[in-house]
């Protein structure tokens, strides 16, 4: 599971459709301040009942996408959903990861889209 960020980051960024939509604004946990829309951010939270990491841990990923309209912002949703979801990587202890729900709220300077997914 050390290799989650990795792993979904190497995902998304080899999704050609999704990369002409985003560039390269795709980053785990900071968003530098000048970076226009669209933006994939993510990040993972781990549950683990001890100190250190291992393949039995669950973890979510909470991923955010920044757009200027609602509409782009559906369809990125969809390219990161079809790239990630279900995949798994067991070399490295990820069995699966599995999309949960995605909520959206409309803020002043974005459309934001926050997807969750749970890693096994």
């Amino acid at each position: 599971m050390e290799r989650l960020n990795e792993f979904i980051y190497d995902a998304l960024v080899s999704n050609s459709a999704l990369t002409n939509l985003v560039n390269d604004n795709i980053f785990v946990v900071d968003v530098p301040e000048s970076t226009d829309n669209p933006v994939i951010q993510f990040a993972r939270i781990i549950e683990s009942n001890h100190n250190k990491l291992s393949r039995n841990d669950k973890a979510t990923i909470l991923m955010n996408i920044y757009t200027d309209d609602y509409y782009s912002g559906c369809d990125i949703v969809k390219m990161v959903t079809d790239t990630i979801d279900r995949k798994s990587d067991k070399n490295n202890g990820i069995n699966g990861i599995y999309r949960e729900s995605v909520r959206e709220v409309k803020s002043e300077y974005a459309h934001i889209q926050t997807i969750t997914f749970n890693v096994s």
